[in-house]
């Protein structure tokens, strides 16, 4: 029993080992993957306050790539000068870290997808209820890859799509085709490397039956295709 006191160390010193085991055992392309999936940020422009009697949709901007189409961003329409309301969120990257190799497999954009309104299996009366998207700004942006430790600086986002759209008021889905020529080949990060960002700025709604100081909108997905000519959509 004399040995009893150090016990709580030793289960505390195992449980660290073991951590540390499968921290190491962790690939790093997993890490990436993990990174790139969940690390997406959303930027609005302004919030919108919620009542404690609709809980199941709290117009969270990380509700545009959450996976749900039941659920929605929902933000204040008009917006505050000079930008408006807008959806500023991360696409994805031109290449994937790969499996062990040094060359970075490209990925060719391909479309982005906007499913329109608060929700896409609610009664019509639900549906019209919050306004939805009617015209709207498109914008891809892109930006280069870099290591800000060695250049002290983020590279300038730059527009590279430009165009304008009209959204049916309906769930949707609205296809928009990214029209920008594949990436070029990368045999190292960070060369050739380009961060994607979808930029949507909402020129005119739907009204709502209820409220008509905000726009919502239920999912923005991108989608890409690898070296492989496997596709993927980022949710």
């Amino acid at each position: 029993m004399k040995y009893a006191k150090y016990i709580p160390g030793a289960a505390a010193a195992l449980i660290i080992l073991v951590a540390t085991y499968l921290q190491i055992r962790t690939p790093l392309e997993e890490i990436r993957r993990k990174t790139l999936i969940y690390g997406r940020d959303v930027i609005v422009n302004g919030e919108i306050s919620f009542s404690a009697d609709d809980p199941s949709r709290d117009g969270s901007p990380h509700n545009v790539h959450d996976g749900n189409l039941e659920t929605a961003a929902v933000i204040p329409y008009p917006g505050k000068p000079p930008e408006g309301s807008f959806i500023l969120l991360d696409a994805g990257l031109s290449h994937f870290p790969s499996d062990g190799n040094r060359i970075l497999p490209e990925r060719n954009p391909l479309h982005v997808t906007i499913y329109n309104g608060s929700c896409t299996k609610c009664t019509t009366d639900e549906f019209k209820k919050i306004p939805r998207i009617k015209t709207i700004r498109f914008e891809f942006l892109k930006r280069r890859a870099n290591d800000p430790d060695v250049e002290f600086l983020f590279p300038e986002t730059k527009p590279v799509q430009i165009e304008n759209f009209t959204l049916h008021d309906s769930p949707g889905p609205f296809i928009i085709p990214v029209k920008i020529p594949p990436p070029k080949l990368s045999k190292q990060y960070p060369e050739n490397v380009f961060y994607y960002r979808i930029k949507i700025t909402v020129l005119d709604i739907h009204a709502g039956t209820q409220y008509n100081d905000r726009v919502s909108v239920a999912e923005i997905e991108y989608t890409d295709r690898d070296a492989d000519g496997n596709l993927k959509t980022w949710k």
